[in-house]
């Protein structure tokens, strides 16, 4: 289930082809770190303008809650918010699940 306004980046452009329109770019140009798939499992509920980045995998039934940056990788049934410059979860009262 996902709220308004969740985005989710798959893909990036690369830097390392100065000088060319990124529609310029062929595909095996690209470096397999600008695009990476983002895997959203069973169950799983999204907050309100939550962003997730490219190469996250998003477990079983986990929480997502609304305004996150979800940077790095969350387990399955977790709950929480995550923070875009450290990937640390920020604590939500809710107990804790396998």
């Amino acid at each position: 289930m996902f709220g308004p306004e969740v985005s989710i980046h798959a893909g990036n452009h690369t830097s390392t082809l100065v000088g060319r329109f990124m529609f310029d770019i062929e595909e095996h140009e690209k470096l397999p770190e600008d695009d990476r798939d983002v895997v959203i499992e069973d169950d799983v509920w999204v907050g309100t303008r939550a962003i997730i980045l490219n190469g996250v995998r998003i477990g079983r039934g986990a929480i997502v809650g609304a305004g996150a940056v979800v940077a790095k990788d969350v387990p399955p049934y977790a709950v929480g918010r995550w923070r875009a410059s450290t990937g640390s979860q920020v604590p939500v009262a809710l107990g804790d699940y396998p």
